[in-house]
Formats: structure tokens, sequence, C-alpha cells
């Protein structure tokens, strides 16, 4: 009997797990040849049938709408391309999917509210070819795998001490007083250093804290419970 090839994992060798169903998969991926070479990895695995696959999220949005696929493995890009954003579309479009992230590198705020959204798996392609593989046998199945690598950051953040329901963490205060600034969500995540998505992120927490849905009324409540300096602020000079 030919011998597999030492780190790769044979249709066997996955099934031992237990039973996974023959799956749909899309994959999302700017690097072609990454992208050739983990579709022949799943599909000769034989746990999934990849029905499409492109360069960027937004052009599998209507395939996750019309078929449903059970996975998606995206690359979702550098912070420029705000990859909380396309994650959040993926996840919109067709809510019985799956999502697994697979990337050179993540930052720690990226990994914690990707997880947070809902993504499933989150892999460094730096992984060998057994772990992709039981990445995509776990999730399929409807738990997380997360590469060792991201699990610091998610662990700190559960184990970090909750807020009071009436307080606020020091990001979103942070978010809060340069919104009653003026400063609109591009320019706020340019002073701290985030991305827009993970700045909208923290607003809609702060909004549902303070119990408003519009912008506006944020800063009107913030300033009535001192959350802000009532006395007027110069707006932080960033550069559009």
């Amino acid at each position: 009997m030919t011998q597999e090839p030492a780190g790769m994992v044979s249709r066997a060798d996955v099934l031992a797990r237990g039973p996974v169903p023959l799956a749909r998969a899309v994959l999302v991926d700017a690097d072609e040849v990454w992208r050739v070479g983990l579709r022949l990895l799943l599909q000769e695995a034989g746990v999934v049938r990849v029905i499409d696959e492109a360069r960027h999220g937004h052009a599998v949005l209507d395939t996750l709408r019309r078929e449903v696929p059970e996975l998606v493995l995206i690359d979702p890009g550098p912070a420029r391309d705000r990859p909380l954003e396309i994650i959040q579309q993926l996840m919109a479009a067709s809510e019985g999917t799956h999502v697994v992230l697979v990337a050179q590198s993540l930052p720690d705020d990226i990994v914690v509210e990707a997880v947070r959204l809902g993504v499933q798996g989150i892999l460094m392609k730096g992984c060998d070819a057994r772990s992709v593989l039981e990445a995509v046998s776990t999730t399929l199945r409807g738990h997380c795998a997360l590469d060792p690598a991201t699990t610091t950051a998610v662990v700190r953040t559960v184990r970090a001490p909750e807020a009071p329901p009436d307080r606020f963490t020091a990001r979103e205060l942070e978010v809060l007083e340069l919104v009653a600034r003026g400063l609109s969500n591009r320019l706020v995540g340019r002073a701290l250093f985030i991305t827009e998505a993970t700045v909208k992120f923290h607003l809609r927490n702060i909004m549902d804290k303070l119990g408003v849905r519009r912008r506006a009324e944020v800063v009107g409540v913030a300033l009535r419970e001192g959350l802000v300096p009532t006395g007027e602020v110069e707006p932080v000079s960033l550069r559009s």
C-alpha cells in the first residue's frame, strides 16, 4: 500500500475522527497559487467540493446567497482592505456558512473581533496540511478551530474582567471622545490605529450601552452623563 507523504492527511485520517458529510466550499484568496494548492488539498482529502473561488470576498457574495455553502475559507487581506467588513458581509450573505480565516498574519484586534462576529476558524498560512484538514473537519462539526498563534489574544479577552453594565472599556471611551469631537469613523480609526470596521464595532457597543440608535444621540447622552468633557475641544488634527 502506498504511504502518504509526511505531513499529509488521507481521507481515512479525517473520517476516522467521525463522519463529516461532503461539504460545499468557497475559497477566497488573492494569491492564486496558494488558492489552487488549497483546493487540491481539500478535494484530494475528499471532505469538500469546491463550488467557487475568487480573489476577493465581494466576488463570491452571490454564490453564498444562492448556494449557501457549508464552508468559506478566506484570506481577509490586510487592514487597509477592511477585513472585518468583508467578514460581516460574507456571514450576512449566508448565515449557515462556516467561515475560516487563512492568513499570513492577523492583528490581535482583528482576531478578537472576527471571533465575536462568529468566525469559527483561524489558520496561519505557515501551518501544515494536517492542520488545515483538522480545522475544516472541526468547523464543519460546528466547533472552533484556532491556530495557536491566535489563541493568546482570544484567551486574554475572555479572561479580562468584565466591565460593569454601566461602564465602558478603555477603547470605547477613546472612541466616544473622538466621536464627540466630530471625527468621522475613518479619522477615529486613524487616530487610534485601528480599522474603520473596528471603530464601527465599538460604536455599536457604545450605542447599545447608552440605549440609543443614532450617532447624534451618542454625543448628547455622553455629554449629559459626563462621559466626555462638556467644554469645546479642538478636533484631533489628521490629514484625510
